[in-house]
């Protein structure tokens, strides 16, 4: 079976930062980068680039480390997604459900990959109109103490996201890619041309 022709994933919504200091880590990309913060609740912040989207929150003690740790795809189907993806080999962090707000309702699933810490999120917004997520609010309407708001003096330099790196343990690439492929429909191509069908693109740490 082509697993693009049956694969519901749209686009790549968000990409979410667990931090030991999600404030302080948002505002140093957003300088660094070209970012602008343009949602936040409690201690969470989301900023934007052109299309580009990371989420910044506190990990709290879920990690050792500050770490990428979910990536959060639009879908037109949140239920078959998930499910393709569970029956892949994922295993379930939150079942289907509906998060809402006075802006509308997002359907919502995520999936743990069955490698590293890494999940996966399945959004479906196209019953809501706020800013980002229930639950967020627009940093322009609600953060008068400049907590949350932070530019960058060179403007915008991100049109897009083109890739997410995945550095994964030897051995375990065509896991990785096999497990994309079913639960997403991503195809593999060559990066490099030195990479081989079996290991990819080997990084050595020696080097």
């Amino acid at each position: 079976m082509d697993n693009r022709s049956c694969c519901s994933v749209r686009d790549l919504h968000h990409i979410e930062i667990l931090c030991s200091n999600a404030l302080n880590a948002a505002r140093n990309f957003c300088s660094t980068f070209g970012f602008r913060s343009f949602a936040c609740k409690s201690e969470h912040v989301a900023v934007r680039s052109g299309q580009t989207v990371f989420l910044f929150r506190e990990r709290g003690s879920l990690y050792p480390v500050d770490t990428v740790a979910t990536l959060c795809f639009l879908v037109g189907d949140v239920k078959e997604a998930f499910q393709r993806a569970v029956g892949a080999g994922g295993d379930v962090a939150i079942n289907p459900s509906t998060m809402e707000d006075q802006f509308g309702r997002v359907q919502i699933a995520e999936v743990r990959t069955p490698f590293g810490n890494t999940t996966v999120r399945f959004l479906d917004l196209a019953d809501y109109n706020g800013v980002f997520l229930p639950g967020y609010d627009d940093v322009s309407d609600c953060d008068t103490s400049g907590l949350y708001t932070y530019t960058s003096e060179s403007g915008e330099l991100t049109g897009g996201c083109d890739h997410v790196t995945y550095a994964c343990h030897r051995g375990t690439l065509d896991e990785c890619v096999q497990w994309f492929a079913a639960s997403l429909g991503f195809e593999r191509f060559a990066i490099n041309p030195t990479e081989s069908v079996e290991q990819g693109f080997v990084v050595d740490a020696a080097a």
